[in-house]
């Protein structure tokens, strides 16, 4: 069976780690890292240089506003290695990073990501290249009204979760949502889960992100995929299939 992690932090595992993963699941499966800011989009950059099966998409973490600054630094690498990353990512908009400030200060930063957000999905559009979205709540609101003003196709909303109708709309644009481990340990999150159509759906670690205090790994969307395959009786060979061919449509792979 054929599996992709079409989301996680590569760069953000420590050295030994890392080469683990490199050097064992990296050859069993396609990992996807993505950037939080500059020197994380030059670390995934030397890596793809010593393991080309590794997938890279390259942007500045919206939750991270002491980066945005770098947009410039990190558009260059973008464009000057459009054909070797698979996409622009992670961007979005602040969410969690909000909930520790005033209100004028987080209007502040909301201005700033939002503005932020823009110049992203403009190199989107000009470069063509995909977009892995980090769009919390009501925040996939706001995207979802951006994306419309532009011709951007492939879009990926990681670990979405929010309101139906939101969920309805991105289905609708045809664009992807991921599944992350969390379906395992978080009932709410796997019964919303079970509403994305097959079509729409591809599978993530967002590692090294902790579940249960379990830092997360490629290996784990393996996990996920069985528990996809038991929640809607599909066969997991079958579903592993459905997944991978999603996952390659969103970075425009050949499978």
């Amino acid at each position: 069976m054929r599996y992709m992690d079409v989301h996680c932090h590569l760069d953000q595992y420590k050295d030994n780690e890392l080469i683990r993963i490199l050097n064992t699941e990296n050859n069993d499966m396609r990992i996807t890292g993505a950037a939080i800011n500059a020197n994380s989009a030059k670390k995934l950059l030397q890596i793809i240089s010593a393991y080309p099966r590794i997938l890279v998409c390259l942007g500045i973490h919206p939750e991270y506003p002491e980066y945005y600054d770098e947009f410039e630094e990190v558009k260059k690498m973008i464009i000057n290695n459009k054909e070797k990353i698979k996409g622009i990512g992670e961007i979005g908009l602040p969410y969690y990073y909000l909930r520790q400030l005033n209100k004028n200060s987080a209007d502040i930063v909301k201005a700033a990501g939002k503005e932020l957000l823009i110049k992203f999905l403009d190199l989107a559009e000009d470069t063509g290249l995909p977009v892995v979205l980090h769009a919390i709540e009501e925040t996939a609101e706001c995207a979802l009204e951006e994306l419309k003003k532009r011709d951007i196709s492939k879009v990926l909303f990681h670990w979405f979760e929010g309101e139906l109708n939101l969920m309805e709309e991105i289905i609708k644009k045809e664009y992807y949502i991921s599944v992350t481990p969390d379906i395992i340990h978080n009932r709410k999150y796997a019964d919303f889960v079970s509403c994305i159509p097959l079509n729409n759906l591809v599978v993530e670690s967002d590692g090294p992100w902790k579940y249960e205090n379990v830092t997360g790994v490629p290996r784990m969307v393996i996990d996920v995929v069985g528990y996809l395959s038991c929640q809607r009786k599909i066969p997991e060979s079958e579903l592993s299939e459905i997944i991978y061919e999603n996952s390659c449509k969103l970075y425009n792979i050949v499978y």
